[in-house]
């Protein structure tokens, strides 16, 4: 029952500096890539460190602990990576397509949504777009006169 409430308190303790450590990134880096880069990862460290905690105590069998951090660690990169590389290759895609001078490209609605970085450079591509296609149709007008 001792080691029970040993590990109660180490999980407590880490959860409770993973949500220290989350609030105080919102607070300073609101609305940014950054902070959703920390709130995702806060955790899977936590559990590693919580991990290497039982590890150390004899809970968990170092061979056994190992794989687990590392298994928490790539998921919340996996978890990063799906989260910022998918708006990313989204504005890519965007991009090459006004490069090639077709204006009819919309975004998914996912994607313009939010305050961060992201969003908001999805929302200018978007604007971009459109300020081509009335420069388009204006040289149409004006060459029709």
């Amino acid at each position: 029952m001792e080691l029970f409430s040993e590990i109660a308190v180490s999980l407590s303790r880490v959860f409770v500096a993973c949500i220290i450590v989350v609030g105080a990134f919102r607070l300073f880096f609101k609305n940014t890539v950054i902070y959703h880069f920390v709130a995702v990862m806060c955790f899977p460290i936590a559990l590693s460190v919580l991990i290497g905690a039982l590890v150390a105590r004899g809970v968990v069998p170092a061979l056994a602990g190992i794989p687990l951090a590392m298994a928490a660690i790539v998921v919340g990169f996996v978890i990063i990576g799906k989260v910022i590389q998918t708006p990313l290759k989204e504005m890519l895609n965007k991009l090459n397509s006004l490069s090639k001078g077709d204006l009819n490209f919309t975004f998914d609605k996912r994607f313009l949504k939010g305050k961060h970085e992201l969003a908001e450079m999805s929302r200018k591509i978007l604007q971009l777009g459109e300020a081509q296609k009335k420069t388009v149709e204006f040289a149409m007008w004006a060459t029709a006169i």
